[in-house]
């Protein structure tokens, strides 16, 4: 004898059917949709970066913006000591490397210049490097600037913790002169971001400064989200 099945739970099975296969696929095409705009992000602050991938030492690797690593750039180390290789007039702790690109504007070349910090971890922590690094800059540029906490998410989906401090105001900076290969340093209204990331290990400081009107923040948080820690 055949067994007798009500219409009306045929039809209650298939909105069910239809209802799981909806919200399952409503999961799939959010997870994508999300997994799409990472992707579409990672680009877009990656577009500034060159496929060169600074290690250092025991405080991770950052890969560089391709301003860096023009046969046009320049590059500099601890043996470099003269201001246009460093901060100028601001000894930061702990200098190991130093870039300069040039990025035009209007008529004239202005510099783009970043800067790599490692100062060993032992008994300073985050708060004390910052003091330091906050009182070398007041002897330098009269806007006063605050550290702030600013979790960034790392390209490996992976979020750290960063320390960062926006400073404006008049600066010196080297500049082509129009017209010739002669450089003249000049004061020019311009902006520094520095962040700060600590361990137990280390304090790894990255600045990076140039002219106001050419500083390119998507490159500059492009490049913080490409480090990587040690391993």
């Amino acid at each position: 004898m055949e067994k007798y099945v009500s219409p009306n739970r045929c039809c209650l099975l298939v909105v069910a059917l239809l209802l799981f296969v909806g919200c399952d696929l409503g999961t799939y095409s959010k997870r994508y949709d999300e997994r799409m705009d990472k992707s579409s992000s990672i680009r877009n602050t990656n577009k500034d970066l060159s496929q060169k991938i600074y290690k250092i030492g025991n405080a991770g690797s950052i890969r560089l913006p391709k301003i860096f690593t023009l046969e046009s750039s320049e590059e500099y180390g601890p043996e470099d000591d003269f201001k246009r290789a460093r901060v100028n007039g601001m000894d930061f702790p702990g200098f190991v490397k130093s870039y300069i690109g040039d990025k035009k504007s209007g008529e004239n070349w202005l510099p783009v210049q970043g800067y790599f910090f490692v100062i060993a971890g032992g008994d300073k922590s985050s708060t004390d490097i910052q003091g330091e690094i906050s009182e070398i800059i007041k002897q330098r540029v009269a806007e006063r600037a605050a550290w702030e906490n600013t979790p960034i998410q790392g390209n490996d989906g992976e979020t750290r913790a960063w320390s960062k401090m926006t400073v404006t105001g008049t600066q010196p900076f080297f500049v082509f002169e129009p017209g010739s290969d002669n450089q003249k340093e000049k004061n020019l209204t311009g902006r520094m971001d520095l962040y700060l990331r600590s361990s137990d290990q280390s304090h790894f400081l990255v600045v990076m400064r140039s002219p106001a009107e050419v500083f390119d923040d998507a490159m500059v948080l492009g490049m913080v989200k490409s480090y990587m820690d040690p391993k």
